[in-house]
């Protein structure tokens, strides 16, 4: 494995590991403050509420509390 394979892994892992957190719902900002970058730079590179529809349209499976109705 070369060196730019082994760096595109790592990002793909990283991808991954944002979209559990996401998924799980904490917070961007949050997530941005763990990987030390602005939330304003972090939201453009990982778009959660796009992210969230591909992972669910290509078979993630994405569980989110439905609201109460009052």
């Amino acid at each position: 494995m070369s060196y730019k394979e082994l760096i595109e892994e790592l990002h793909d892992v990283k991808k991954l590991l944002v979209l559990q957190l996401i998924a799980s719902k904490v917070q961007q900002g949050e997530i941005a403050e763990i990987f030390k970058t602005d939330q304003g730079n972090f939201s453009k590179a990982y778009p959660a509420s796009k992210l969230l529809k591909r992972m669910k349209a290509e078979g993630g499976v994405v569980r989110r509390k439905k609201k109460m109705k009052r």
